[in-house]
This record gives C-alpha cells, structure tokens and sequence, in this order.
C-alpha cells in the first residue's frame, strides 16, 4: 500500500457457524486534537525514558565528528 493506507485482515472467530472473512482498508483522515506536546517535548521525554547507557551512546553519536 503506502505510509497512509494499510490493509486490515480480518476473520471471525466463531468459525463453526460464521467463518466470514475480510479486509479493511484502514487509513488516517485528520486529527481531532492536536499533541499536546512539541516534537522536542516528545524527543526529551524519550530520550530521558533511555537507559543511561543508551543515552550516553546516543549523545557520542550525536556530538562525533
């Protein structure tokens, strides 16, 4: 498909008397609220949500020439 459109599978578990199956084309339309937060807010959140050791890594990798 592409980034917005997937396909959803899906198959009924009473399959003795149902048995239907189907696929959903599943996609995003808008947001009704937008985040609350910034990008940077996010990525400071995850980024303190890292081991120490990740969080080390990651600023040697950032920092390096």
């Amino acid at each position: 498909m592409c980034e917005t459109v997937k396909d959803l599978y899906c198959q009924c578990t009473n399959t003795k008397a149902c048995g239907a199956s189907f696929v959903y084309k599943l996609s995003h339309s808008h947001d009704l609220n937008p985040p609350r937060n910034t990008t940077q807010q996010m990525a400071i959140a995850l980024i303190k949500s890292l081991p120490i050791e990740e969080r080390q890594a990651l600023q040697r990798d950032m920092f390096s020439n």
